[in-house]
């Protein structure tokens, strides 16, 4: 069995297998949404087996976005970045440049607008931290 991450070479397809076999379904902004967890589950190591691991059975489970029939993330976005045909990230990014004082650094609002997961959500803290590596900025910025 060998252990790898999403940041070594070569890539593994994290999203394809997790989609595969963890009642997990992919949202607007691409991200993977768990239906227990939604957009708050993170993917950062897998095991590779030439066989089956004892304990771990495949969940069959529809992702929350195929049934979340309000979907509050379209609305939630201030810069009106996301759409059933996907997330546009330079009218996200533009909009954050254009609009200082907008409080989507504190964390992504469409994401927080998910009824999936809020008891996994990140702290307001952790969301303004990978808002900032998102958009390269940092506190002086």
């Amino acid at each position: 069995m060998a252990v790898v991450f999403p940041f070594e070479r070569p890539y593994q397809p994290f999203q394809s297998c997790a989609l595969a076999i963890n009642g997990c379904s992919q949202g607007p902004m691409g991200a993977l949404s768990h239906r227990e967890y939604g957009p708050w589950a993170g993917f950062r190591a897998a095991f590779i087996s030439a066989g089956r691991i004892a304990g771990v059975e495949q969940d069959d489970t529809a992702g929350p976005y195929q049934t979340c029939h309000d979907r509050p993330c379209l609305s939630a976005c201030p810069a009106h970045a996301l759409s059933l045909n996907g997330y546009d990230v330079p009218r996200c990014l533009a909009y954050l440049e254009e609009t200082p004082g907008n409080n989507c650094l504190a964390g992504c609002r469409a994401r927080f607008s998910c009824p999936y997961g809020t008891a996994f959500r990140q702290s307001r803290d952790q969301a303004s931290f990978h808002m900032r590596a998102f958009t390269g900025w940092n506190d002086d910025t």
